[in-house]
């Protein structure tokens, strides 16, 4: 138990990822993250993590912090509320959003939007405020409680909340062992436009990762 909480905690989750990347500006380039997780009474995740960024001499840093809840209703909708910090010393910028957001779960399919409050910081300038919008959808081919292989559109993950232009399209794969251990495979295509499609400048990645599950 939690103390000073009547709620138990049904799942506690830690994991690391590594993540190859290459695109037409940048060329190659990797990043590496660990996160955390807990489940409280199978209807409240607190999630966390950390990444860095090896782009230019001195590494990114992003961070994400996010509570999600599911609504008590006969589908499985959650709200969630999310905070990213996101760090470029090379650039001499600060990112700081606020995210507010509503998701749509299902074993086969389902789709998550929000409503990023975006503070954007140069050196020595006032910060810049932007209101964007968030997409996420998924579909699962395969899904069983040993593994899962679909994929999804989205112009956001867990560090980073895009433009609407700048989404990518993932096809992953998770498998599962006795021991509690699930090992991640990711391939992404991504592009990093302004608006819609236009600025064509696209990059493919490669995301392997492990995760326990206690």
């Amino acid at each position: 138990m939690v103390h000073g909480f009547d709620m138990g905690i049904t799942e506690k989750e830690l994991g690391g990822e590594f993540r190859a990347r290459y695109d037409r500006v940048f060329l190659n380039y990797f990043d590496m993250a660990i996160h955390g997780s807990l489940e409280l009474k199978n209807r409240l995740a607190l999630n966390g993590g950390i990444a860095l960024e090896f782009l230019e001499d001195t590494p990114n840093l992003n961070v994400f912090t996010k509570g999600e809840t599911a609504l008590p209703l006969p589908v499985p909708l959650y709200v969630a509320l999310t905070y990213v910090y996101n760090r470029m010393p090379d650039y001499r910028t600060t990112v700081h959003s606020v995210v507010p957001g509503l998701s749509l779960k299902g074993r086969r399919a389902g789709v998550s939007l929000g409503s990023p409050l975006r503070f954007t910081s140069f050196y020595a300038e006032p910060a810049v405020f932007e209101m964007v919008f968030s997409f996420l959808v998924y579909v699962n081919f395969y899904y069983s409680d040993t593994a899962k292989f679909g994929m999804r559109c989205a112009n956001f993950d867990d560090y980073l909340f895009g433009n609407t232009g700048a989404y990518f399209l993932t096809a992953y794969y998770f498998c599962s062992f006795s021991t509690g251990i699930s090992l991640i495979h990711e391939l992404t295509l991504y592009q990093t436009g302004s608006i819609t499609f236009a600025a064509n400048i696209y990059g493919l990645s490669y995301k392997g990762g492990v995760k326990f599950q206690w």
